[in-house]
């Protein structure tokens, strides 16, 4: 699972809550949307998960979506929302911001430890 433009105490609980359940985790670690775009092709993470901060481009989803076109791309927004944008679907669900640990219980199912990032 790759993490990537959250807020960093947000991201930090996630990351730990996800790995605690199983889950690997690549958090973007600073690092530029091309950065995340170039992991998102290397790796073929099954769970991407983004925040809508400054630090993310408008055109990140769709260049995530041909990177990893098998991801599932999660949108995490400010105002409390999540969209879920399914491999194939045109348009994402909305749905309300779940905690981490119901995201956590959600999301272990698809990217178990060791499918979600291959060893590099």
């Amino acid at each position: 699972m790759l993490l990537a433009g959250l807020e960093p105490i947000f991201q930090l609980g996630m990351e730990r809550a996800l790995a605690d359940a199983g889950t690997d985790v690549v958090d973007d670690g600073g690092s530029d949307a091309d950065w995340l775009v170039r992991q998102a092709a290397e790796r073929r993470p099954q769970v991407i998960v983004i925040g809508d901060g400054p630090r993310v481009a408008p055109d990140l989803c769709s260049r995530l979506r041909i990177a990893a076109p098998h991801a599932t791309v999660v949108l995490w927004r400010a105002d409390a929302r999540v969209g879920v944008l399914e491999p194939g679907a045109e348009t994402p669900r909305v749905i309300p911001a779940p905690g981490v640990e119901q995201l956590s219980k959600e999301l272990v199912g698809r990217a178990a430890k060791g499918e979600s990032c291959p060893s590099t």
